[in-house]
């Protein structure tokens, strides 16, 4: 889709990255396709030379998450242990994405910090490690939807997050 989009400038010179939403949408339809967000950042980062903050605008406005179910034990967690042996940038990356998360949070809705550990990104259990995929395609979700549409979404995990959509939330074309 990177390709398509440098190969297709519309007449331009060349491409702005601010435009790839506009001509790229990626839907992630439950958990399963999870690592579509931080490959798409490593993508632009390090393949496009994008920093952090564009690469995240860009992320945020061409992927959008649907949540199919209500059971908790179909919310996907995957071992840190075993990602950070097989996708050890993509770990970074969704690592740096849970501390922004959390410093957001902490800096706008400080009333929040006890729900923290259910909303974060890295499940830091001793006994067990994990990624909640769920609350990464959330976290994400929060920066590239309209409130509206995130609210039925964010009550499935945690009721601080549905608190942080209605107030943080901001319009796109994908909302």
């Amino acid at each position: 889709m990177i390709v398509r989009f440098k190969e297709r400038k519309d007449g331009k010179s060349s491409w702005q990255w601010s435009e790839f939403p506009n001509k790229v949408a990626v839907q992630l339809n439950d958990t399963h396709s999870t690592l579509a967000i931080p490959e798409l950042m490593r993508l632009l980062m390090d393949d496009d030379g994008l920093g952090w903050g564009e690469a995240w605008d860009v992320t945020t406005r061409t992927i959008a998450y649907t949540n199919h179910t209500v059971l908790p034990k179909a919310l996907e967690k995957c071992s840190q242990a075993i990602m950070w042996k097989l996708l050890p940038h993509h770990m970074e990356i969704i690592e740096e994405i849970d501390k922004r998360f959390i410093a957001m949070i902490r800096s706008t809705k400080p009333e929040l910090e006890s729900k923290l550990s259910s909303m974060c990104v890295m499940d830091n259990n001793p006994q067990k490690p994990v990624v909640r995929m769920a609350n990464l395609c959330v976290t994400m979700s929060l920066y590239g939807l309209r409130s509206s549409r995130i609210k039925p979404m964010v009550l499935l995990l945690a009721d601080g997050f549905d608190f942080v959509a209605l107030t943080s939330a901001t319009s796109s074309p994908n909302g």
